[in-house]
């Protein structure tokens, strides 16, 4: 889909490359069980979330590491 949106394949490998590191960083700091609480949580919470309910549920249920990563996307590189 990329080509249809006037993107080509640089845009996704930045984007690819900065989920792959802000994966290792949340791993790293909330190891495997990290995965299973986020899966676990999304799983529990298909309701429509505000932010900051959303950040909220990740801080408390996942990891502290995983909100910080949805709050700062934008500043991340």
């Amino acid at each position: 889909m990329y080509p249809t949106l006037g993107m080509g394949p640089e845009n996704y490998g930045w984007y690819q490359c900065n989920f792959q590191v802000a994966a290792k960083d949340i791993y790293n700091a909330g190891e495997k069980e990290v995965l299973v609480k986020l899966w676990i949580a999304l799983k529990n919470h298909q309701e429509e979330m505000t932010n900051e309910s959303f950040i909220k549920m990740l801080q408390k249920e996942v990891h502290p590491a995983v909100a910080d990563f949805y709050l700062n996307w934008n500043h991340r590189f």
